[in-house]
């Protein structure tokens, strides 16, 4: 009986909806298929055959002894549309068609049109998409993140204050830094983690997420626009990388506490600059450590002595405002120098320390965190500044991979644009620059690199230094620190140690001298030392990094003096750079050049 009532229904239909009757051979051209969700039906289709529509009409009906009334006009890419709102007391047929450039109408089956009756919300559903009104999940891998923090949340194992938010982020991520804790967590949080990590929630977490989710499908899978072939592909994937980023994590954890168990009790992390004051934050490594001991900033004669909480624990943070007069500043225990640094009272915003005594300007980050600082493809290696000749010297260091042309510049001004010289291992480039006079007692060192794939500059490094007497700082080459130096190793691994004689030769191996005359408008002479046998390249690059001249091509020379003359015939008026390379087995090439101004 009810078979016959279908039938007469559509033979209704067909009479009194000219747009239900049309020949077969057009029916079918658009496959549908509904997928049923929490209060919603999701609408998927393919095409038969070969399309090249831009949108398509969508009916729907509650009953096919009704007319298909219009419901939109929707894009036919990409192929799926969710119909939101609609009741799990019914059930909705539908319909899509198109017409050809001839006018020609083409539909989905309108014989047994696809039809879905939506799902009811559940108590559980119903209570989490409320609590996730205003977390904006509109993916699956923002779902998985939500339910990671509610998982670790419901265990309770963490105390009051800690950054679940942030730790789940981090088990979601995929995230394979070198210092994944330290880039995510502050530094208390990371402490805390130590006790925490033998929990037996990590062991069950990814199994606990999913079931979570497997109760959520019915909500969120036609949400995200997904049909169950891709939910459970995703579901799946979803769970491997939890528990892939598990392993990646915990195999990681000891490295990093081992990292700043080597640091000193208490460390200068972040300068901050409020309302034209200056704040220096210190974070308390192993106060333990620092029971009965004083600790002080020192700048000149200058001391402010640091008081801590008793309870304080590792991690924390203590404050202290700086005098506008304090350009150079200490952190001392017990009176000896433990961490030296610059404070720029121009700058504005929040300046990171990192563990490696670089500077990051304007970071992102809270002040209870610690930066590390991760090994770069090119780096500055050394600097060193005489006020006197108001003369600084840089030292690079790159590794063999890098191509990308570099750019220096102090303050806001490009003083060096080298392009490296192939070379299949680490190699030392050095190079002198006279630097005008700057207002402020400090000025900044930044090094860029210039992506000639994407035509885009990145800053990679920045390094404040004091003008007013003479400094050396250099890297420690075991662990990328930056270190106070009495003599320069300009040119030479820093951990060899030369005498400065203040003869200018920088390295042992050769003297550059500046050309002269400079600037020049016609030639100008090249001269420079060779102290020992060496292999030598010499050569004038432009201000783009890009070869003019060559005078010398890995030719060996023995110890004398040599000169040479550059015309300007031929070049355009700008700056050059004469650049002497030197290679002495067993040392890494020196590289040095001087600068050259070209005015016809």
């Amino acid at each position: 009986m009810i078979q016959k009532l279908k039938i007469s229904g559509i033979l209704l239909i067909s009479c009194f909806c000219p747009e239900y009757v049309q020949s077969n051979q057009n029916q079918d051209i658009i496959q549908v298929e509904i997928i049923p969700g929490v209060e919603s039906n999701l609408i998927q289709w393919n095409f038969t055959e070969p399309t090249e529509i831009d949108s398509l009409i969508l009916f729907r009906t509650e009953s096919l002894r009704d007319s298909f009334q219009l419901l939109n006009i929707i894009p036919a890419i990409p192929n799926r549309y969710l119909d939101e709102g609609v009741s799990s007391n019914h059930r909705y047929f539908y319909k899509l068609i198109y017409h050809e450039m001839n006018g020609q109408q083409k539909s989905s089956n309108l014989d047994t049109p696809p039809f879905g009756r939506p799902l009811k919300m559940n108590k559980y559903q119903d209570i989490f998409v409320g609590e996730s009104t205003k977390k904006n999940i509109n993916n699956i891998e923002a779902l998985i993140t939500i339910l990671i923090e509610k998982q670790i949340s419901e265990s309770k194992i963490f105390p009051a204050g800690f950054n679940i938010k942030a730790l789940s982020l981090l088990l979601s991520s995929n995230f394979r830094g070198e210092y994944p804790w330290l880039d995510h967590l502050p530094v208390h949080d990371i402490f805390t983690m130590r006790t925490k990590l033998e929990n037996e929630l990590w062991q069950n977490i990814s199994k606990q997420v999913k079931q979570k989710i497997e109760k959520l499908r019915p909500y969120y899978r036609n949400k995200f626009l997904m049909i169950p072939q891709e939910w459970m592909k995703r579901v799946e994937k979803g769970m491997y990388l939890i528990e892939k980023q598990i392993n990646y994590l915990f195999s990681s954890f000891e490295y990093e506490l081992e990292l700043l168990n080597k640091q000193e009790p208490v460390r200068v992390s972040w300068i901050r600059s409020e309302e034209n004051h200056n704040w220096v934050d210190i974070l308390l490594l192993n106060p333990d450590q620092l029971f009965g001991k004083d600790i002080a900033l020192i700048s000149d004669q200058n001391l402010i002595t640091i008081l801590y909480p008793e309870d304080a624990i590792p991690g924390s943070v203590v404050s202290i405002s700086i005098p506008n007069n304090w350009y150079e500043c200490s952190l001392a225990i017990d009176g000896i120098h433990i961490q030296n640094f610059a404070i720029d009272h121009s700058q504005s915003g929040k300046t990171g320390i990192s563990l490696q005594n670089g500077f990051i300007l304007n970071s992102d980050l809270d002040n209870t965190f610690i930066i590390p600082e991760t090994r770069k493809p090119v780096r500055l290696n050394e600097l060193m500044y005489e006020p006197e000749s108001k003369s600084l010297s840089i030292e690079l260091l790159y590794e063999s991979e890098v191509i990308d042309p570099l750019i220096v510049s102090v303050n806001n001004t490009n003083i060096w644009h080298y392009s490296p010289v192939y070379s299949n291992k680490q190699t030392i480039i050095d190079s002198q620059f006279n630097i005008p006079d700057y207002e402020t007692n400090i000025i900044w060192m930044y090094l860029h690199i210039n992506h000639e794939s994407s035509n885009i500059k990145t800053m990679t490094e920045s390094f404040p230094i004091i003008t007013d007497s003479k400094t050396i700082w250099s890297r420690n080459p075991k662990d990328l620190t930056w270190e106070q130096a009495s003599v320069s190793t300009m040119g030479l691994k820093n951990q060899l140690q030369k005498i400065d004689d203040g003869s200018g030769v920088i390295p042992e191996l050769f003297a550059l001298y500046q050309n002269y005359p400079n600037p020049f408008n016609l030639g100008t002479s090249i001269k420079f030392d060779l102290l020992k046998k060496s292999v030598v390249s010499l050569y004038v690059l432009n201000a783009a990094g890009l070869i003019e001249s060559i005078y010398l091509d890995s030719e060996e020379l023995t110890p004398g003096s040599y000169s040479y003359i550059w015309k300007g015939n031929h070049h355009s008026s700008g700056v050059y750079f004469v650049t002497l390379q030197a290679i002495l087995e067993p040392y890494e090439p020196v590289v040095m050049s001087r600068k050259m101004i070209y005015l016809k």
